[in-house]
């Protein structure tokens, strides 16, 4: 099953990017960026710095890489993820003044708040990156998220409660059946 999550295997180092907890990696003379959910970000050959990194801090958008071999620490940028958004919409809600409107992203999805106009006023970040429901419900959204994991195949279907204004992650629920 093909899915945006990514696993790590032998890796040597890992640190935490400060502003967006996302976890860089390093294995061998690559450094890889995951989100916090497992969601693969990209990768990068540190092209000169060696073969043997072995372990990676993060002070802002700067890595500080450990070299083995060299004996050496490298300082090199860690660039932030590739960002794509359609315009193709993937489900909509409305508190009955504002259009609250899904659509496809990565790594993430994006949720795009119109007014009836149509104009953009905000948008932010989808909790996910297959979300295929969104509802309004007393001052909140409700995103409803069918992910999808390459070894482990379908994930448990969520349902996230987010505020309708930042898209910050209130609570959450996983969908399960009656055999578990």
């Amino acid at each position: 099953t093909e899915g945006p999550y990514v696993s790590i295997g032998g890796s040597s180092g890992m640190g935490i990017h400060p502003a967006s907890k996302d976890i860089v990696v390093v294995e061998n003379d690559e450094v890889t960026r995951i989100s916090p959910d497992g969601v693969y970000l990209g990768q990068w050959s540190t092209n000169g710095a060696g073969n043997s990194l072995e372990g990676v801090v993060v002070v802002g958008d700067v890595g500080y890489i450990a070299d083995k071999d060299g004996k050496k620490i490298h300082k090199a940028v860690i660039p932030g993820p590739e960002v794509t958004v359609s315009s193709e919409p993937k489900a909509m809600a409305t508190d009955g003044t504002k259009l609250y409107v899904v659509t496809e992203g990565r790594p993430k999805d994006r949720i795009l708040v119109l007014d009836t106009s149509g104009n953009m006023v905000n948008s932010f970040d989808s909790p996910g990156n297959n979300t295929n429901g969104l509802t309004y419900h007393d001052g909140y959204l409700y995103a409803l998220l069918n992910e999808l994991h390459p070894n482990f195949g379908v994930m448990p279907v969520s349902i996230i409660k987010i505020s309708s204004t930042t898209g910050e992650v209130i609570d959450d629920w996983e969908i399960r059946t009656t055999s578990g």
